[in-house]
């Protein structure tokens, strides 16, 4: 009697889809020193007919691994995947503000490795449905690495390989300030490899710096000062001193003296040294005033039914990222780079360029930390499809952060939240 065995169809998730496919090429981005990273993958069929699998995927270099993860198929009339991978690259990849890199196959696995190892240490204690997603999409990756073995072992060696792709998805030249911003931000994400990046030193000082007091944290501002002692002559190793806020699963206010090279033509500075003086836990009041930072705000007021009004009509507005908000929708406009890491007093939101609500009362709410970016975000409303339906209502400088909170405040109007000396009796 035959023996039977269960077959896979090609509409199973358990189907190698990728030993029908060749590898083109992957673009990522190079964010490896932000803790993310985007790639897009491009396989072309085998048959000849020139059909076409994308790979979106985002990876977390904390917690999460890889944290978002799609396959597109496309037909030969759609090389480049159409609207589809379009929007979802633009959703992953747009508000990380790095540039776009072409890394091979050896690197694209190399990275998706590491961040899996990285995972498996916080895999537990995730939601269920978190669970679920990372164990369909291992099995998927795997499938990718079978089908495409051959490619690991093609060229150099796997340490000129390993170095290779350490360098393709990490921003360089780094400045000085860049240079100690990544890596409190690394060390603070107990990031401990994409730290090394960084500097000469060892991952087992690392781990046994203050840091290990708190959990995971986010870099949220950073204040840069030069400590100028007998021990760093002009030309020589410079020590800096950092007073940072991080939030965990509290605030946390630190301070820090990091070491670095000398300035050198013939490579760029590193981190030779680091100690961490100070860390504690402080209250939300007492971050507020440390991250305190004005908000220019401008209001809209909509001349035509909200279903009347889009804002992709706008070229800003197109390019913005839209999230539902308890008082209304969201439209997150990030920078095209991350220039604001290269600051002496940095601070976490400034990757963002502005942001706009529209409220279920007909307001529009446009917000930037910047005034000549919220000047420009203005021009491009009146210079878009948009300007007959908006009547300008006020302009506001704000010097505590109020966008946010508002846009939690369901039903809120902004008008009425100003005070006005017309309106006040």
């Amino acid at each position: 009697m035959p023996k039977l065995r269960v077959v896979e169809g090609k509409l199973s998730n358990k189907y190698n889809h990728f030993k029908d496919y060749r590898f083109d090429s992957c673009i990522a981005t190079d964010t490896r020193l932000m803790g993310v990273v985007a790639m897009k993958v491009s396989w072309t069929a085998k048959d000849g007919s020139r059909d076409k699998l994308f790979q979106l995927i985002h990876l977390d270099f904390s917690e999460y691994g890889v944290d978002d993860y799609r396959e597109i198929f496309s037909n030969a009339n759609n090389p480049e995947g159409g609207r589809e991978v379009r929007s979802e690259w633009k959703r992953i990849s747009g508000g990380l503000g790095g540039s776009e890199v072409r890394i091979p196959f050896f690197t694209l696995v190399q990275l998706i490795d590491e961040v899996i190892a990285t995972n498996e240490k916080y895999y537990e204690g995730h939601e269920p449905f978190i669970q679920a997603f990372r164990k369909e999409t291992l099995m998927r990756l795997r499938l990718m690495k079978e089908a495409s073995s051959k490619l690991l072992y093609e060229g150099d060696s796997f340490e000129e390989k390993s170095k290779e792709g350490q360098q393709l998805v990490c921003k360089s030249p780094l400045t000085s300030f860049e240079l100690i911003n990544y890596f409190l931000m690394r060390m603070l994400d107990k990031d401990y490899h994409g730290a090394s990046f960084l500097g000469d030193v060892t991952t087992s000082e690392m781990q046994q710096s203050r840091f290990k007091e708190i959990g995971l944290a986010e870099l949220v501002r950073n204040k840069i000062s030069k400590e100028n002692t007998s021990a760093t002559p002009t030309g020589g190793e410079a020590v800096y001193k950092c007073r940072f806020t991080a939030l965990s699963d509290s605030y946390i206010y630190g301070e820090a003296l990091i070491t670095l090279s000398p300035r050198s033509l013939m490579r760029t500075r590193s981190v030779l040294d680091f100690e961490v003086t100070t860390l504690m836990h402080i209250s939300s009041y007492e971050a507020a005033l440390q991250l305190q930072q004005a908000e220019y705000i401008t209001l809209y007021e909509l001349t035509v039914p909200a279903e009347a009004f889009d804002l992709d009509d706008s070229v800003f507005g197109a390019d913005a990222t839209m999230s539902p908000a308890p008082n209304g929708i969201t439209y997150i406009l990030y920078n095209k780079d991350n220039y604001h890491v290269d600051s002496s007093n940095y601070y976490m939101n400034h990757d963002m360029y502005g942001a706009y609500l529209l409220t279920p009362n007909n307001e529009l709410v446009v917000m930037s930390h910047d005034i000549i970016k919220i000047t420009n975000m203005e021009a491009d409303i009146s210079r878009s499809m948009n300007a007959s339906k908006l009547e300008l209502k006020g302009r506001y400088k704000l010097e505590t952060q109020v966008f946010k909170s508002f846009s939690e405040m369901p039903g809120a109007k902004f008008s009425e939240m100003i005070y006005s000396p017309e309106n006040n009796d």
